[in-house]
Order: structure tokens, then sequence, then C-alpha cells
């Protein structure tokens, strides 16, 4: 079968298309046949020369498909599923009350281990999660990863409220546009970021109610704290403005540090204003089949910005450093 590799840490160049063999079912395995798979900001990350990462390694932590076989019985061919990105132990506290992204030997498909850029995918039962007919595959292959983390950031951590006001740091990619119609759908009033005109543009048309443009001092002056809620997917030094939008008593999300993981912040601001800080890592199996019944309904449809057939995953994954993108990239098997 076909897959992707990371031949070494690098820049696109490493990125291979191989011949490998087909995985073999164990007791209490299911294979898939892989269907659409989609580029998230850790397969950029992946080709970095990480102490966890291995090389070669198959990226990708994305994945939607149909049961080939399975040895456990909990599926059966045919069955339309996702896979759950996050490895886990099963038996833990954390796995237990429902929580696998908090395991303690949590691996992501992808980066710490093989992951799904592979014709055929073998996963145990409890990474794999059956999704509704009605759901398109192409849909469902762009959804775990950007908008499960956010789903679990504002629907399951933060609990976002209708008529709450919801800043989005870094709106124009997959979890900024996924913030955008989460938000919506609560019936949050959302304000997004971008310094791109045309991003900007679309991000209106999706319902956005103000843009900030990022460079913009005086616009990030402005909104300091009149915010209930503000996620924030980019980290670095921003995160200070991301804490002194925020009105006493509000909630910030964090999830991520494409500009960086560390940054300066002054305590007083968060105690003074009885601030809640939430770590965001991933999301639960919970989040990902409550996210895949909503957008199954047509409650909202993932925003797709273009596909891509596997063996192009460098050219896609280029869109994505050159920030060309708005939305999910999509690849497709």
């Amino acid at each position: 079968m076909k897959a992707i590799i990371y031949e070494r840490a690098g820049g696109l160049d490493v990125i291979k298309q191989v011949d490998i063999e087909r995985p073999i079912l164990k007791d209490g395995e299911t294979l898939i046949k892989s269907a659409f798979t989609s580029v998230n900001h850790v397969d950029l990350l992946g080709r970095m020369d990480l102490p966890w990462h291995k090389f070669p390694r198959i990226p990708g932590s994305d994945l939607s498909g149909v049961v080939e076989e399975s040895k456990s019985g909990a599926f059966k061919p045919g069955d339309k599923v996702v896979a759950y990105p996050i490895k886990h132990c099963g038996l833990c506290y954390e796995c237990r009350r429902g929580a696998p992204n908090s395991c303690d030997s949590r691996m992501l498909y992808g980066d710490h281990l093989d992951g799904f850029f592979s014709e055929y995918v073998v996963l145990q039962d409890r990474n794999i999660i059956k999704i509704p007919d009605a759901l398109p595959l192409e849909w469902a292959g762009a959804l775990p990863v950007a908008y499960g983390t956010v789903w679990h950031a504002l629907i399951r951590r933060v609990k976002l409220m209708p008529s709450e006001k919801l800043l989005i740091i870094g709106g124009s990619g997959g979890a900024g546009v996924a913030a955008l119609q989460i938000g919506k759908l609560v019936g949050a009033e959302v304000i997004t970021t971008t310094s791109v005109q045309w991003k900007a543009r679309r991000l209106e048309e999706l319902g956005t109610k103000q843009v900030i443009d990022t460079a913009n001092e005086e616009s990030l002056s402005a909104i300091k704290g009149t915010m209930d809620v503000v996620l924030d997917n980019v980290g670095g030094k921003g995160l200070k403005t991301s804490i002194t939008a925020l009105k006493k008593g509000g909630r910030l999300a964090t999830m991520g540090m494409t500009a960086g993981s560390t940054t300066e912040i002054d305590l007083r601001d968060i105690y003074s204003n009885n601030i809640r800080v939430e770590g965001i890592y991933g999301e639960t199996q919970a989040d990902i089949t409550e996210l895949t019944l909503a957008v199954a309904r047509k409650a909202f449809k993932p925003l797709i910005d273009s596909v891509f057939p596997l063996e192009r995953v460098a050219e896609a994954q280029s869109k994505m450093e050159e920030r060309k993108h708005l939305g999910k990239i999509v690849l497709r098997f």
C-alpha cells in the first residue's frame, strides 16, 4: 500500500511516497481503508528534529474512512468512521473519567508515533468513532484535530454561552475558522483576527462581527477588558494581549504556540481580574461524537479551503506554511 513518510528532519524535500506492507490485524483491532485526511500545523512541526520524533515516520493526525475488517466485532465492514488521534492507555483515572487527552501515557498519532497518511490504518477500537451515514467522509476528515480541539475548548472547558463576546487570536487557520463557526453555532458574538485583507473579507462573510488587524495596536487596545472568552491558538508574546482583552471573570483558552512557546505576563492581570486560564490539548471521543453529529445535522459545514490528492502533500503543506489558506486543507486517498 502507498504511504507518506518523513524520511528525516528537514524541509518539504524530506516528504516521500513509499510502498509498505499492509498492516496485519490483531485481536481487538480494526482495519480502516482511508478516505480523507487533512493538514494540521502539527504536521509542519513534525518535520522538526525534536527528541520524540523518530524518522522515518508516517505523519498525519486526522483520518476518515471505511471499516475494511474488524477482529473485535465492535465494527462491521462498510461502517463510516473517524480516528481518535490520541493513543491512550484506557485504564488510568483520566481515561476512565473520559479525558484520554490528559492520559499520562498519551501519544499523538503522526507526531509521537506513525500516523494516518497511508492507504490502510489499523487501530484499537477505543481510537475509532463511528460517524453518521449522512456525514460526508470529506468533511469528516477535516474535523478531529482542529474542530475537535476547538469544540473541547469552547463547549467542554470554557463553556461559551449565547450572547457572550468571543475573541479568536489566529482567526484564519483551520482552528481559527472552526472557532468562528462553533462560536456562531452557540450564539456568541464573535470577533476574530487576521492581518491579511482577503482573509478578513472572507471571515466577515462567515459571520464574524469584527475582524481586527493584529498589526494594528490601536485596534487591539480598543478591545481591552471587553471580552468574555478569548481562544488563543497562536501563543508567544501576544498572549499578554489575550489576557488583557478579557473582562473581569473572563476565560482564556490557550491551545497553540505558532508564535512561540514562551511569553512574559503580569500575573496581576490574571488574579486581580479573576481570569480563568484553560490549557487545551486535544479533544475527547465525546467531543468528536458530538461534533460529527452536529455537522451531520447540517448545524454547520466545515470550511474546506482546498483538496489535494495524497501524493501532493508537499504542495499542501507548502500552502499552509505560506499561509495562503483559509480553513482546512484536505488530502484525498
